[in-house]
């Protein structure tokens, strides 16, 4: 707090820009309607080693986790802070999508 006591209101704004998350929900596949950010808790369990995951591609999409079925394994991604800009850039590593297709030949 002392070094923004020093600061410009210019700088300070600038700093904040840059600290903080850009909400564009709109251009999620929900549109204009808010659905929430359930995939940072998705994604939170994706980073544990003992946790196979997988999200199914299909309308906001449809997270699986499992203990024992090997449906995709962890991730050690960088995005550590749940930013939606860097899961827009890397929706498929993220997320580990899959098509309903593919969750069937894993599991047959």
């Amino acid at each position: 707090m002392y070094y923004l006591t020093k600061c410009t209101d210019s700088q300070i704004m600038k700093v904040l820009r840059h600290a903080r998350e850009t909400f564009n929900y709109h251009f999620s596949p929900a549109g204009g309607y808010w659905n929430g950010t359930t995939w940072k808790a998705f994604m939170k369990w994706r980073f544990k080693a003992d946790i196979h995951s997988c999200c199914i591609n299909s309308d906001s999409g449809v997270g699986i986790l499992s203990r024992k079925q090997a449906i995709g394994d962890s991730t050690n991604t960088m995005n550590l802070f749940f930013e939606f800009s860097e899961l827009d850039k890397h929706r498929k590593e993220y997320l580990n999508l899959i098509s309903f297709d593919e969750l069937r030949n894993i599991l047959t």
